[in-house]
């Protein structure tokens, strides 16, 4: 991609029992590191077919989840992808898994009020992971921004 030349990106960011305005606002603070970029926000994947997994960054555990859902998640497979690309039309999709944050009031009903969790936004490594993401796209032609 040359210089000075205007990127348009597709930003979806929204989850049940998130705190997707912190995410949201924390990933444009990172786009906009680089002044070339103009980002659309979406809420959905609605406009996107079903992202199929294929091999950036995965996790070994095996400890059953736990917290308010219920599930085999963590115990279903040896390893789980948190970050990969999925073809798309000519390009790309690079998929984040990380990034889970609740606000005090985003598990309503079913806590009325519980303490922040911001999760991997703490950690400096998971910014790098995002910006690297971030220059991916960017120097990915063909790739759909997101």
């Amino acid at each position: 991609m040359s210089d000075n030349q205007k990127i348009d990106v597709y930003l979806v960011c929204n989850a049940r029992y998130h705190d997707t305005n912190f995410a949201r606002l924390e990933l444009l603070k990172l786009l906009a590191e680089n002044e070339d970029i103009h980002t659309r926000v979406a809420e959905n994947f609605s406009d996107i077919e079903a992202i199929k997994a294929s091999t950036l960054l995965e996790a070994n555990y095996n400890q059953p989840s736990t917290g308010y859902v219920q599930s085999e998640y963590g115990t279903d497979r040896d390893s789980q992808p948190q970050m990969y690309l999925h073809p798309f039309g000519d390009g790309e999709v690079l998929y984040l898994s990380l990034g889970h944050c609740s606000g005090k009031h985003d598990m309503k009903p079913i806590v009325d009020i519980q303490p922040v969790v911001r999760g991997s936004w703490d950690n400096p490594v998971y910014y790098e992971l995002l910006r690297r993401g971030i220059s991916w796209g960017v120097n990915t032609p063909s790739s759909l921004h997101l």
